[in-house]
């Protein structure tokens, strides 16, 4: 086959496909709380082994959903929800089980509940229905899953406080940012 995918709009794959990729975020979601149960109770290697099926969910279901042409609302909406949720519980629990400081996991939750925050200001009082991701937030989560696994995979503390110290930064620099866009947005 030299023309893979079809480049016509007709539609190549089984009709149950088309909604593979948003089961896969659904997955993601399904799998959060078994991380976070697993990190508190200190098993960390089965917590980075769900960890990272959870992070190739989301890997998988955006190719998915571009190579099977079928982006959905839905998907558009929920997958950035369910990474935010699986880092938002996960850097609370490592803290939980005393594996990172307090804080870090403060300055994580604190940066999605600001974003959270901008893009319902931008949802209630303009008409700007997106909040796309900009570059350094793309960072701060690579960041964040980065130092994650560092931190699950007992990877020595040289190596996981700069990974640390990256995240927290990157957290920072990405919520002001994404803070600036929404306050620009709102004079708009």
């Amino acid at each position: 086959m030299t023309n893979w995918p079809p480049t016509s709009p007709t539609r190549w794959y089984p009709d149950g496909l088309r909604y593979l990729p948003n089961i896969l975020t659904l997955l993601r979601v399904a799998l959060t709380p078994f991380v976070v149960v697993l990190l508190a109770t200190r098993r960390s290697t089965a917590a980075l082994a769900l960890f990272a099926v959870a992070g190739a969910t989301d890997a998988i279901d955006g190719w998915l959903a571009r190579r099977l042409r079928v982006v959905s609302p839905f998907g558009a909406y929920m997958d950035p929800v369910a990474d935010k949720l699986l880092l938002s519980v996960t850097f609370p629990a490592l803290a939980w089980s005393g594996q990172i400081p307090w804080w870090i996991a403060g300055v994580v939750v604190a940066r999605d509940l600001l974003i959270l925050a901008a893009a319902g200001a931008l949802w209630a009082f303009t008409s700007i229905r997106g909040f796309t991701p900009s570059v350094w937030g793309k960072a701060s989560t690579l960041a964040q899953i980065v130092a994650a696994v560092a931190v699950m995979s007992g990877a020595a503390p040289l190596v996981v406080k700069p990974l640390l110290a990256a995240a927290v930064c990157l957290a920072f620099v990405s919520g002001l940012h994404y803070l600036a866009r929404a306050i620009a947005g709102l004079r708009a």
